[in-house]
């Protein structure tokens, strides 16, 4: 069997976002924008959006692992003429807007989509909690999140565009 969307949706957004495993900036990366994507509708990703625990960066999904190091490994290319839904479309320019919108000088740039994957984890885990709750479970976790005011922006971000 060949492979396709349906079997591998990565590959759907392995070139938009020029993806790589290189690197352990690179794969955080990977994982946050598929995390974020599946999270909020993207066309193809529902197999991904169950695969998600969270660990040391954030939401990972060694599904989304294998995908990955199957499509590096084995120079795996996807269709350059992909048609998106006007819905993915939305989102593949609301993930761009995250580092346009929360660009930090002290933070790697990976951390942006970090940030906004855990705090969209924990309000949808525990829907429940404010946003105070969800603050102190970051910083309890993550001492390099313990900026409030990077917090507050990213959390805002995601309510002004109804993700929260």
């Amino acid at each position: 069997m060949g492979l396709s969307y349906s079997n591998m949706p990565i590959l759907k957004i392995w070139d938009y976002f020029s993806f790589s495993v290189d690197s352990l900036s690179e794969r955080i990366k990977l994982q946050k924008i598929t995390y974020l994507l599946s999270m909020f509708g993207f066309s193809g990703f529902e197999q991904y959006k169950k695969s998600y625990n969270i660990y040391i960066h954030g939401p990972y999904s060694s599904l989304v692992a294998d995908d990955a190091y199957k499509i590096s490994n084995e120079n795996i290319t996807s269709n350059k003429n992909i048609q998106y839904t006007s819905h993915d479309e939305v989102l593949l320019n609301l993930i761009k807007e995250i580092d346009e919108k929360l660009l930090t000088k002290n933070m790697p740039k990976y951390s942006n989509y970090e940030l906004v994957a855990d705090i969209t984890y924990f309000s949808k885990k525990h829907p429940s909690w404010d946003s105070e709750q969800i603050f102190e479970e970051l910083r309890n976790k993550k001492d390099y999140f313990g900026d409030k005011e990077y917090f507050k922006k990213a959390e805002q971000f995601l309510k002004t565009k109804d993700l929260i």
